[in-house]
């Protein structure tokens, strides 16, 4: 039946939303395995997905999503971890439409003084970002799940790391991108907690390493994007600095452990490059220089 539903073409899908949400909120309602097979079916996620971009459906199934992620039981598990990391990524990307009335803001603010309309009420852009904060902070909140189900996995360490690390760093570092400050914010708040948890270097391996060449270094590449910049003229010289400051202190955080890493020095030499092509996008006047020297190897 699910995989029946999930073949909807778009305008049945719309006109079956509330029938169908209805009915998946009737079987999940309660624990027991129904839930459970239904929690992990490829079907039920693609469903979910095809809902969101429904302006009308989106509340429903924000609900839904938030009762599977942070719901007790707990029903994430390796099944459907990563379909649950991407559905929250969506909502939060839809939060963007939140940056039209941040600008509109900018716009009344330089033009204070002239004759003005006060701002039309938006609740749908409001709902749309309230969810996609929301989601950024049920994203961070997955982590406290990876240390179990990395070790339910029975993967080698490497593999384990990636598969459960690593859709969430992409979630996060893809909204420390979206042109919605608000979101923007609280995703660069929760990647900072997440890059500085314990239990990102638990064990006996290196893969942590990979924060900087697969998480910090793309992000600020992203941020130097000429598209990326002018989503945001006024708030994104701020995220550069922000992700400067961060990736400073995430070495600093790190320097004992990466001290006895082969790589070290080749790490080193990526900061200073990538400090060098910020300092030239113009934000040397806003770069907390003073940390470099302090960070330096010794």
């Amino acid at each position: 039946m699910l995989h029946t539903i999930s073949s909807f073409k778009k305008d049945l899908f719309d006109k079956a939303a509330p029938l169908v949400l209805q009915g998946l909120n009737q079987c999940i309602k309660e624990p027991g395995p129904l839930r459970n097979e239904i929690m992990t079916s490829p079907d039920f996620w693609v469903i979910l997905r095809n809902l969101t971009g429904n302006a009308q459906s989106a509340p429903t199934v924000f609900e839904i999503l938030e009762d599977v992620a942070v719901g007790s039981p707990p029903t994430i598990m390796a099944d459907n971890y990563e379909s649950a990391v991407k559905l929250l990524n969506d909502f939060a990307s839809a939060g963007s439409v939140g940056s039209t009335v941040e600008q509109k803001q900018d716009k009344r603010m330089r033009q204070r003084g002239q004759q003005q309309k006060p701002p039309a009420k938006q609740p749908q852009v409001d709902a749309a970002v309230a969810r996609g904060v929301k989601a950024i902070t049920m994203i961070y909140s997955l982590t406290t799940r990876i240390p179990v189900l990395m070790k339910q996995s029975h993967l080698e360490s490497k593999e384990a790391w990636a598969a459960y690390w690593s859709p969430i760093f992409r979630a996060l570092t893809t909204q420390c991108t979206n042109p919605c400050r608000e979101i923007r914010h609280q995703a660069f708040s929760s990647l900072q907690r997440t890059l500085l948890s314990p239990e990102l270097t638990s064990g006996e391996h290196e893969e942590w390493t990979a924060i900087f060449g697969e998480v910090l270094f793309p992000l600020i590449v992203r941020l130097l994007k000429p598209e990326v910049y002018s989503s945001d003229p006024v708030g994104m010289s701020e995220t550069r600095v922000q992700a400067a400051t961060l990736l400073c202190k995430i070495f600093l955080h790190y320097l004992v452990l990466l001290s006895k890493w082969d790589g070290m020095l080749d790490l080193w030499l990526k900061i200073l490059d990538i400090m060098d092509r910020l300092m030239n996008s113009g934000q040397g006047d806003s770069l907390v220089l003073f940390s470099l020297p302090s960070i330096a190897p010794l």
